[in-house]
C-alpha cells in the first residue's frame, strides 16, 4: 500500500469512507481479554477488509471482523476496498482504531 492508503497500481479516489468499523458498544479491554472489531458497508458484500497492526505493511487478517487480545496499547488498522466495477471500483480506504 501506499502512504494514502491505495494499493500500488491502483487509481487514487476522492476520499470517502463507504463502510464503518465498531467494536461492541459498552466492549471493556481487561488484560488482554479478546476484541472483536467489525467492518462493515451498505455495498456489502462489494467489499474487501483486511486488518493490520502496522498501517497495512503485514495483513494479520481478512474478512470483516478481527478479533485479537491487546496487552498494550494497540493500533488497528482496516483497510477497505470497493470490489464493484462502479466509479469507485478498486478505491481503497484505510481507518485506525486506537486501543489503550
Amino acid at each position: 500500500m501506499s502512504p494514502s492508503g491505495t494499493p500500488a497500481g491502483k487509481r487514487c479516489c476522492k476520499y470517502t469512507s463507504f463502510y464503518s468499523v465498531s467494536t461492541n458498544p459498552g466492549t471493556t479491554l481487561c488484560g488482554g481479554g479478546p476484541v472483536t472489531i467489525t467492518a462493515s458497508s451498505s455495498n456489502d458484500p462489494n467489499y474487501s477488509y483486511s486488518w493490520s497492526l502496522d498501517g497495512g505493511t503485514t495483513i494479520v487478517g481478512t474478512g470483516n471482523t478481527y478479533t485479537f487480545s491487546p496487552t498494550v496499547n494497540t493500533t488497528v488498522y482496516a483497510y477497505g476496498v470497493d470490489n464493484t466495477a462502479g466509479p469507485n471500483g478498486g478505491c481503497g480506504h484505510m481507518q485506525l482504531l486506537k486501543y489503550w
